[in-house]
């Protein structure tokens, strides 16, 4: 039966701060949906999950934004309710289904796994941290300390987390951290290809190592997103997925890191 003339929806503001694109506002209504995923086998999940649908947004950073929504995989308290929690929501109403997804993107396209992840998509173990903060409802770990080359940057005596972001296309940072490791990642270009030290940032159990074809842009520049943060925080965005198939194991709060075996050659040269 169709509803004539003004109702009552619950409804939000959100602020949205990206590395790559800025910050920006957005105000939303509440929707109920379901949605379905079908496996190649044929196998069925769905989630009956409330969505926000967006009627006001700031030209920035949403004119800017290559996609048209966003299906937020963060955990519970990241949400504005359980019920708007797609993945909880998920597991909820799915049977069987392993509470992990994992992610990897290549240089012309990527791949996301819902259920768990395929073991041919590493080339090496995946090694597992628990989650830093869950309450806060980020997905992230612990950075030990920042190293360029074999010099350490930040001992991160203080706390740095690295927070798996999938939207940002830079490498973003705490705003007062980014003239240190900008100065530190000192890179050239010779014969077209540019060449640079290596970007490390320590775990423990292992490193996230990335080249400066990973955090330069097109002009062998370090390409940072400062970020407007207390906390010393960085953002592993597509310079970390591009390199590493991340998974997420929503039971037991922890991310697995693991080289991809798809990742593509590239011709800059790290030195």
């Amino acid at each position: 039966m169709a509803l004539e003339g003004r109702a009552k929806r619950d409804a939000l503001s959100v602020e949205f701060t990206q590395a790559d694109l800025g910050t920006g506002k957005a105000s939303a209504a509440f929707v109920r949906d379901r949605v379905c995923m079908v496996t190649a086998k044929g196998d069925k999940s769905c989630a009956a999950t409330i969505m926000a649908v967006a009627f006001d947004m700031s030209d920035v950073p949403f004119r800017l934004m290559p996609n048209d929504g966003i299906v937020g995989l963060g955990l519970r308290n990241l949400s504005a309710s359980p019920a708007c929690n797609f993945f909880e929501q998920l597991l909820g109403d799915s049977t069987g289904l392993l509470p992990q997804f994992g992610m990897h993107f290549g240089r012309n396209g990527g791949e996301l796994h819902i259920g768990g992840y395929d073991a041919a998509s590493l080339a090496a173990p995946m090694q597992w941290f628990p989650v830093h903060s869950p309450q806060d409802g980020y997905w992230q770990v612990e950075i030990l300390a920042v190293r360029v080359g074999s010099k350490t940057v930040f001992s991160c005596d203080g706390g740095c987390h690295g927070i798996i972001d999938s939207t940002a296309s830079r490498l973003g940072l705490q705003d007062k951290m980014v003239p240190k490791l900008q100065a530190a990642l000192t890179s050239s270009t010779q014969d077209g290809l540019c060449q640079g030290p290596a970007l490390e940032f320590d775990l423990g159990a292992m490193s996230v190592k990335l080249g400066p074809e990973d955090y330069a842009d097109e002009a062998c520049m370090p390409d940072l997103g400062p970020l407007d943060f207390d906390e010393r925080i960085f953002t592993f965005g597509e310079s970390v997925l591009r390199q590493y198939f991340i998974a997420f194991d929503w039971k037991e709060k922890r991310i697995g890191f693991a080289p991809s075996s798809k990742t593509e050659p590239v011709e800059q040269i790290t030195v």
